[in-house]
């Protein structure tokens, strides 16, 4: 079927893979956090409320404050999706029985 160098470069991507999905994982695990954190303080630093609202009133207008929950949910899917990705490609290394 597959020579041993083959088989060798595939099961280095997977190992390769592995490794990256993990150091994602492990550096997600210490600075989303503080980056939530910080962006939580900002936020009432400048007075914003913690929650989701809308600005009714003459001009309508979105309040910059709602861009927090925004930006905090999309890093948190950013982060999950980068980790996910990696991990689907590693299955399919795995799948392809070069390994």
């Amino acid at each position: 079927m597959y020579d041993d160098e083959a088989r060798k470069s595939m099961q280095d991507t997977l190992d390769a893979l592995r490794e990256w999905s993990k150091e994602i994982g492990a550096v997600n695990g210490r600075c989303l956090p503080k980056v939530i954190d910080h962006m939580t303080t900002a936020q009432r630093a400048m007075g914003w409320p913690d929650h989701v609202s809308f600005a009714t009133g003459p001009s309508d207008r979105m309040h910059y404050f709602l861009l927090f929950p925004v930006v905090h949910e999309t890093l948190l899917k950013a982060c999950k999706l980068e980790s996910e990705v990696i991990d689907k490609v590693a299955e399919v290394c795995f799948a392809s029985r070069l390994i």
